[in-house]
């Protein structure tokens, strides 16, 4: 079964095709052009480099988030595109488990974060036993000070992945106290379709299967603008 993943939920674009957990090719660049410019052309050299179509995939995956909601709007509006004119299903996978679906050999709480700006991650918990995560705490967002004391709360080893070394200099101090918290090598920190494709396909074989309008977006909160002008509106009042 042929998937194609899109995860564009921070700065690097990442489109891979999969043959259920095998991988068949993947592109991932990370450079400040926005998503709206490399998406498709990436996933049309994507195609081509593999000898494939669009018609040739059975189904759709795309990171919903949380993450930038540019972003997420863009990947989430390729891959609705792509599911649609192909009349094949699309699959929402959570951007925090495909992070930690990258470093799943570890045994013990695996914590990926994204930069939600100002001091704050959008942070999950997940536990790794036999190569097999399970949600502990669900996608929010939490302020550095708060994920700090939260992770050196935790009663197994922890391994932090994902843009922490946005705010490294800030966290080090705060989680002194525990010595068994360590950070993802940067090659497998970063977003990668990959492990967004194999996620959908396990979602695949159970039947969690959606209709692609049904898709949405994982938000976790309000952007920027919104709480703008919910701040202006109240100080009018």
């Amino acid at each position: 079964m042929k998937i194609l993943a899109i995860d564009s939920s921070s700065t690097p674009a990442s489109i891979a095709v999969t043959n259920g957990e095998t991988p068949i090719g993947e592109f991932t660049i990370n450079i400040n052009r926005t998503h709206s410019e490399k998406l498709l052309p990436i996933a049309d050299a994507l195609l081509d480099a593999i000898n494939l179509s669009v018609s040739d995939i059975d189904a759709f995956a795309v990171s919903i988030g949380p993450g930038s909601f540019t972003g997420l709007r863009i990947g989430m509006s390729a891959a609705k595109l792509m599911a649609q004119i192909s009349g094949k299903p699309l699959i929402g996978v959570k951007t925090l488990e495909a992070l930690a679906a990258n470093v799943s050999v570890f045994g013990g709480y695996i914590v990926p974060v994204l930069d939600a700006r100002n001091d704050t991650f959008y942070s999950a918990v997940y536990k790794c036993t036999n190569c097999v995560l399970s949600e502990q705490k669900e996608s929010s967002a939490i302020l550095i000070d708060d994920f700090c004391k939260e992770i050196c709360a935790l009663d197994m080893p922890v391994l932090v992945t994902g843009e922490y070394y946005k705010y490294i200099d800030k966290i080090k101090p705060l989680i002194s106290s525990k010595s068994d918290i360590y950070f993802a090598p940067g090659h497998l920190a970063s977003q990668r379709a990959t492990s967004c494709a194999v996620l959908a396909y396990k979602q695949y074989c159970s039947g969690n299967v959606s209709d692609p309008q049904s898709v949405v977006p994982l938000y976790v909160r309000e952007s920027q603008a919104e709480q703008a002008k919910k701040a202006r509106e109240a100080k009018a009042k």
